[in-house]
């Protein structure tokens, strides 16, 4: 009871209490930290982004970012064939405002086929029917356009390889 009166047992406490105040600090600390860092990370948008510049009406060139539309897939049905070779193509897309307004395809025999897009479950898809008449390899691919008249590029994933070969079909 005497180290009460003297201030040993409370100074005691008093330390042990610094101690785990700090120690609770440093815990809510490190917990908030993580919070954010997960918060943040999750928010990183990995969507293509176009760079161009903008100008205002003093001359002043500002960077800009757009967001493009996206072509997921294309897929050809036959690849692969004799001349007077049909195929049909089926291309998938997908826009950051939702709405994939034309797909061009280019069969890369200098024809170009443009087709507006149909949403189903926010996925946009078009159809193009294309005869190869020559002999040859050709690489068929796709480009999309948004509602606000942006071009994807083209990518990997919208390409096909289309092998016209052997003798010619349907003289």
């Amino acid at each position: 009871m005497q180290d009460f009166y003297s201030g040993r047992l409370i100074q005691g406490y008093w330390r042990r209490g610094i101690f785990g105040v700090g120690l609770f600090l440093l815990v809510v600390l490190l917990f908030v930290f993580v919070i954010r860092f997960r918060y943040l990370s999750n928010r990183i948008d990995t969507s293509p982004v176009n760079k161009t510049t903008t100008t205002d009406d003093s001359g002043r060139v500002y960077a800009t970012d757009e967001e493009l539309p996206q072509c997921i897939k294309l897929t050809a049905s036959p690849i692969k064939g004799g001349a007077r070779l049909t195929v049909t193509f089926i291309a998938e897309a997908s826009a950051v405002n939702g709405v994939v307004k034309n797909f061009e395809f280019t069969f890369s025999d200098g024809q170009v086929e443009r087709v507006a897009g149909v949403e189903s479950k926010g996925i946009s898809q078009a159809t193009a029917v294309h005869t190869y008449n020559k002999l040859g390899v050709y690489i068929a691919m796709v480009r999309v356009q948004d509602a606000l008249d942006k071009w994807s590029d083209f990518s990997d994933s919208c390409k096909q390889t289309i092998t016209v070969e052997g003798e010619i079909l349907g003289k």
